[in-house]
């Protein structure tokens, strides 16, 4: 049986034996949306979450690196920063930063496959600090004992967008919001103690560290811990997209 996958903006072309398939999944035929309904979503929902004195506000729009290319912010993150201006914030006060976690850099001529030709002419683009210590910020500690250090230029913004994709995850449950900031644009040793929560003390696995559970997962709890930390003071906004089998995003 032969099997095309996608894979980044390219396809993968695989062949298994039929005796090795045991069986094949698939979800829902869910139709996909069209990406002027995907981008007059996301204006609508910017502006209406924006607080009253936004242009006076500087903002961080955090957004995903190159392992979450599907979510197509090379054609919505410009409506995002659109909207922003439209709305009176000076280019000068926003800022896009690439939730690397402990990812490699991109590289600057990456930018626009990320957020769009021209956004780096527009709009500050840097990626985040989690390989940087000289850029984090130590904001607090999680319950579970998680020392929450974070790219500074994140939380030195008074608004924050997120804009990513909803997908499942093996550790967290479920990937997207929180997860932009912990381990988004965490620290190294943040993330490290984050994701230690997966293993029980006496070295096995938890067992709800696992796709699709949120609720008891230590992991994902953690997160959402930090996620609040982070936002305590500020305001923020989340533009999520969720993509179909064929990689189309249809919400």
């Amino acid at each position: 049986m032969k099997f095309t996958l996608e894979k980044g903006r390219s396809r993968l072309n695989l062949e298994a034996a039929d005796h090795k398939i045991l069986d094949i999944l698939e979800g829902r035929d869910l139709p996909a949306l069209s990406r002027s309904r995907i981008r007059g979503i996301i204006e609508t929902g910017i502006r209406d979450h924006a607080p009253e004195d936004i242009r006076d506000r500087s903002v961080a729009v955090i957004i995903p690196d190159d392992t979450r290319l599907w979510a197509r912010g090379d054609l919505f993150v410009p409506a995002v920063i659109d909207t922003l201006t439209g709305l009176g914030v000076d280019p000068g006060r926003i800022c896009v930063i690439i939730a690397l976690g402990t990812h490699r850099d991109i590289p600057a001529h990456g930018f626009a496959a990320l957020c769009g030709e021209g956004t780096g002419s527009r709009v500050k683009v840097i990626n985040s600090a989690g390989l940087d210590p000289g850029r984090l910020t130590h904001i607090g500690t999680t319950s579970r004992g998680t020392p929450l250090t974070v790219t500074r230029e994140a939380w030195e913004a008074d608004h924050i967008i997120i804009f990513g994709g909803i997908l499942h995850h093996m550790l967290a449950g479920y990937g997207g919001g929180r997860k932009y900031i912990l381990p988004g644009i965490a620290g190294e040793s943040t993330i490290m103690a984050n994701h230690a929560l997966a293993i029980d003390r006496d070295g096995t696995p938890h067992p709800l560290v696992t796709q699709a559970v949120c609720r008891g997962n230590p992991v994902s709890e953690d997160m959402q811990e930090g996620a609040d930390l982070f936002l305590k003071h500020k305001t923020c906004t989340y533009a999520a997209v969720v993509a179909n089998g064929r990689g189309e995003i249809f919400h």
